[in-house]
């Protein structure tokens, strides 16, 4: 089950896009939400124990100030 959450600024404070990815600890199948609700992996058949992965991406750099030496 992946989730993308996107980018957004609510203020002075800015969050990050990030996905987050619920996969099987055991075989790495990507999860559904009706999985993700089971005992069993629907994939390897082993009890489901999940594992999150979550990726984050850089966003904008605030304006760089003071002087720069050449």
């Amino acid at each position: 089950m992946i989730t993308v959450n996107e980018a957004k600024t609510t203020g002075d404070i800015i969050h990050p896009k990030h996905v987050v990815a619920v996969i099987c600890r055991s075989c790495g199948y990507d999860l559904d939400e009706a999985e993700v609700n089971a005992d069993t992996c629907s994939s390897c058949g082993e009890t489901l124990e999940l594992r999150q992965n979550t990726t984050i991406y850089a966003c904008t750099l605030p304006a760089a100030s003071g002087s720069t030496l050449v």
